[in-house]
């Protein structure tokens, strides 16, 4: 089978966040300090991503979604704001 390079950089070192609540609290201590980045993140085990601002955030290399065909159940990806945001392989399969 083909497969298509990924534009993710090394998706083994990835971190995977499982829960709504523990990306928004990466949100506010990167706010917090003033660096307003989010890095190597696997947001793919979060049921929904829903009312998240992004706004003025740099993210590289993070992934919100997967692409698994054999599953029913989509993720829902709504009321999200990247106005002012730098995205650099970053993925919504």
């Amino acid at each position: 089978m083909f497969m298509i390079p990924s534009f993710i950089q090394n998706e083994h070192a990835l971190t995977k966040v499982l829960q709504r609540s523990e990306l928004l609290m990466m949100l506010e201590r990167s706010r917090k300090e003033g660096t307003f980045k989010l890095t190597d993140l696997d947001l793919s085990e979060i049921d929904s991503c829903w009312n998240i601002s992004f706004e003025g955030y740099v993210l590289e290399n993070v992934i919100f979604s997967r692409f698994k065909p054999e599953s029913n159940s989509k993720k829902e990806l709504f009321n999200l704001s990247f106005m002012g945001a730098l995205l650099n392989g970053v993925s919504f399969a």
